[in-house]
């Protein structure tokens, strides 16, 4: 068995469709992904061989959704619960 520890985070992914303007909203598309390079390769991993990942999320609706990804790729999922989950917004234009 393959194990991993390391980071699992949620990442929000902000495409602009708009050039930015000041103190108003810009037109974007949101996306929200399983980020972190630990659970990255994990998931990556577990379809090819078993794989166990070790990390830890928040006790929230990012955390119980980052687990339930993973599981849902094959991987053996051991989280250690806390606060919140981390979170990672990347603006593209």
């Amino acid at each position: 068995m393959l194990g991993v520890i390391g980071d699992v985070v949620e990442d929000v992914v902000v495409w602009q469709l708009e050039e930015p303007r000041e103190a108003t909203d810009v037109k974007s598309e949101v996306r929200m992904r399983r980020g972190g390079s630990g659970a990255n390769v994990a998931a990556f991993a577990a379809p090819r061989y078993p794989t166990r990942f070790i990390g830890c999320v928040g006790d929230d609706i990012a955390g119980v959704s980052l687990r339930r990804e993973l599981e849902g790729h094959g991987v053996d999922v051991l989280l250690q619960v806390r606060e919140h989950t981390g979170m990672i917004i990347v603006l593209i234009d």
